[in-house]
């Protein structure tokens, strides 16, 4: 009996490769960041791990955050945050372009 090498499936060979990923979640909302957190802990377990050279979680709706009186920070991804308010402090073509590019 002989072993045969198993051929590669499209899904063991895919990684991802980026200069920069965002994730954004709702900053009124656990449950968007605990999401966030499960979906990159399974693009992992299933060998498709998202590789990046640097990540930035982006945590929307922080004047929502102001009227309720709380805020969900975050605790759970080990990337540097910016907390910002589509509403209140759209950022201008500039500043969009620096936090994609």
């Amino acid at each position: 009996m002989s072993y045969v090498e198993p051929k590669p499936t499209a899904a063991r060979q895919m990684t991802q490769f980026f200069d920069r990923t965002v994730l954004m979640y709702d900053v009124t909302s656990a449950d968007t960041l605990y999401a966030l957190s499960e979906i990159l802990d399974s693009l992992c377990i299933y060998r498709c791990c998202l590789s990046a050279r640097e990540v930035l979680v982006v945590s929307n709706k922080r004047d929502l955050a102001e009227e309720l009186g709380y805020m969900v920070e975050n605790s759970l991804l080990p990337h540097p945050t910016k907390y910002v308010s589509a509403l209140r402090d759209p950022p201008s073509p500039e500043e969009l372009a620096k936090i994609v590019a």
